[in-house]
């Protein structure tokens, strides 16, 4: 079945749904009398970029409000778009042929997720020899199942779920053929309590902006610093207590060249986490920029607190207390740094000069 065949088996297999058909052949999807997508018509609104004609193969999907629909267009992927006719309207638009790019819709997720809990738990009855096999299944998806609905950990389990979703559904038939209820209310119950759990909407805040996060970094990676703002504003407006999502704040802040709000960010990052060495480093990267020396080695002797082993926090030190004047503390620093790793020439160089202010013969 094409990927516009099944959107279609989906939402007529929704409950009470209905579809009717404009005079020009376009569909129209409605549960209980509301309409939920439809296919739109041309309009001037909404042009293809390359051809700068009219759309004809955009579809509209109604969301449960403004938030969520900021929540979708925020998708990295491009996938989903808006017009300005569109402005202030729950709704988002997609093109068809973008249809099999997406993931598997959340309502088709819950619903498989239910199905396979009575066929894994009859599955192992009938079949008890492959259950060390089958119990790779659950033992894989148990430490995921906080970020199964939120985060792409579920496709790994996926293949699992509809086989056992399957074997259930056949010893279900089979079951009632030969009449054995005491095993149909087994796996009705079943049924009714994996429907439940997997129902059960997620209340920890910093899980639904982990893909926002992650999709951030990823586009800043890239040096895409207008999408990682995007997202990570997104990620911040679900869990602005986040230490890392601050920090990842404080780093897009200082690539854009925004030195004040870099700072906001990394001191809020230390609010929430006061040993991030991260932060700390960063505070004495730019404390070194603006010429205080002493504010930096300060920040620099935190962030090692945290990491011993790290050369270049070292080096940095070292050159803030030699450009503060505390000869003493910058050849302490520079041998550590050289201690550590010894084949950067930066560090040789300023082990040098530092030996040449303090009338100290060069370090080997």
């Amino acid at each position: 079945m094409g990927t516009m065949g099944v959107r279609d088996w989906l939402a007529r297999a929704m409950t009470q749904a209905t579809c009717e058909f404009s005079d020009a052949g376009r569909p129209t999807y409605a549960g209980h009398g509301k309409m939920f997508c439809f296919h739109r018509g041309p309009r001037d609104d909404a042009s293809d970029p390359e051809t700068g004609e009219r759309m004809e193969d955009v579809f509209a999907f109604r969301v449960a409000d403004l938030d969520v629909k900021e929540l979708i267009l925020a998708d990295d992927r491009g996938i989903f778009f808006t017009t300005p006719h569109w402005n202030g309207y729950a709704a988002v638009l997609l093109r068809i042929p973008s249809l099999g790019r997406g993931d598997r819709d959340e309502p088709e997720e819950l619903v498989v997720a239910a199905w396979r809990t009575p066929g894994f738990f009859l599955t192992g009855c009938r079949f008890p020899r492959p259950n060390r096999v089958a119990a790779a299944v659950p033992l894989h998806l148990f430490p995921r199942l906080t970020v199964f609905v939120t985060e792409r950990y579920r496709l790994v389990a996926v293949p699992g779920l509809f086989l056992f979703a399957a074997i259930g559904i056949w010893e279900l038939w089979s079951t009632l053929v030969t009449g054995g209820y005491h095993r149909i209310a087994l796996y009705l119950g079943l049924l009714a309590a994996s429907t439940w759990f997997v129902s059960l909407p997620q209340r920890e805040p910093s899980l639904w902006a982990l893909d926002s996060y992650n999709s951030g970094l990823r586009a800043q990676q890239t040096n895409n610093l207008v999408s990682a703002e995007r997202t990570f504003d997104f990620a911040y407006a679900y869990s602005p207590q986040n230490a890392e999502l601050n920090f990842a704040l404080g780093n897009l802040r200082l690539a854009q060249g925004n030195v004040p709000a870099a700072k906001r960010f990394y001191l809020g990052t230390l609010r929430l986490d006061s040993a991030h060495s991260g932060a700390w480093n960063n505070l004495g990267l730019i404390a070194l920029q603006e010429e205080h020396w002493k504010i930096a080695a300060a920040y620099f002797e935190r962030a090692l607190e945290g990491n011993q082993s790290d050369g270049k926090v070292f080096y940095l030190l070292a050159e803030a207390q030699f450009r503060a004047g505390n000869l003493l503390a910058a050849d302490t620093a520079i041998g550590r740094a050289l201690a550590l790793n010894p084949s950067q020439p930066e560090f040789h160089t300023l082990a040098d000069r530092i030996g040449i202010a303090s009338h100290l013969p060069p370090l080997p």
